[in-house]
């Protein structure tokens, strides 16, 4: 590119020297001298090494999210199918006494009916009451 003096913008092509600033012959040098013969090429296996181990990183943390994720709606899938069990169990139970006493009044007069029907459904569980197969060790 020509410069405003009408010669080789410098700032342009600072590889160029310029004569009228006076370099010395080893700056001129050094200026046109290409900068890809100044610096050392990185070696080819290095830079394959490079690529291989961002890859098993990659890989490594993208099992473990999958695995995390996996897990994690696995358990809560487990834990909502559970609770639908006992919640059927339940209903079954309360619908069973409520046809053997004949209606939904032995429920609201007796809370004892409850919790023979809690019972029945978690024998042994409850505040006060020891777990099942007894009292522990």
């Amino acid at each position: 590119m020509i410069g405003a003096r009408g010669g080789i913008d410098h700032d342009f092509y600072p590889h160029i020297p310029d004569p009228g600033l006076g370099r010395s012959a080893a700056a001129a040098r050094a200026c046109m001298t290409p900068p890809s013969a100044t610096r050392r090429r990185r070696p080819i296996a290095a830079t394959l090494f490079t690529l291989m181990v961002i890859q098993v990183i990659l890989a490594v943390g993208l099992t473990a999210a999958v695995t995390g994720w996996s897990l994690r709606n696995g358990f809560s899938n487990y834990l909502v199918a559970r609770e639908g069990e006992t919640l059927d169990a339940f209903v079954d139970l309360v619908r069973a006494r409520i046809i053997a006493e004949g209606g939904l009044d032995a429920f609201r007069n007796d809370p004892g009916v409850m919790r023979s029907v809690l019972d029945e459904l978690a024998p042994g569980t409850g505040p006060g009451r020891p777990p099942p197969g007894g009292r522990p060790g």
